[in-house]
């Protein structure tokens, strides 16, 4: 018996077709990455919420007492290091402006804070 040779034709795509889907999934993909990543990034995360709270607490306590004298000093509260410096208001001795930073322990700095005080 002889063989008959059957030649069938398949449709699909070419090899072309094929790199560019791919170079596109790969496109979305790396953009959809990008945005998780700000997203991320930029969300209030516990530590920062933390900072929020002791700096918030630390200027109240300034404005209670009427603001320390002009100086600058670092503490650590709650396992973040507060940079706290206090510099007089455009050459008004009736005025100090409080900075607040709070650092990390890598000693990146998470969230500053500036408020101007009277002194009364």
């Amino acid at each position: 018996m002889a063989r008959k040779k059957v030649r069938m034709m398949l449709n699909g795509s070419s090899l072309v077709e094929a790199v560019i889907a791919m170079v596109v999934i790969v496109i979305v993909f790396g953009i959809a990455l990008v945005v998780i990543t700000n997203v991320t990034r930029s969300s209030l995360s516990v530590t920062k919420a933390t900072a929020q709270k002791v700096l918030d607490k630390a200027i109240a306590d300034a404005e209670r007492t009427g603001g320390p004298a002009p100086d600058q000093t670092r503490y650590s509260i709650e396992g973040l290091t507060i940079d706290q410096q206090i510099i007089p208001y455009w050459k008004n001795p009736a005025l100090n402006v409080i900075r607040l930073s709070a650092l990390n322990e890598k000693g990146d700095t998470i969230l500053t804070m500036r408020k101007v005080l009277l002194d009364e």
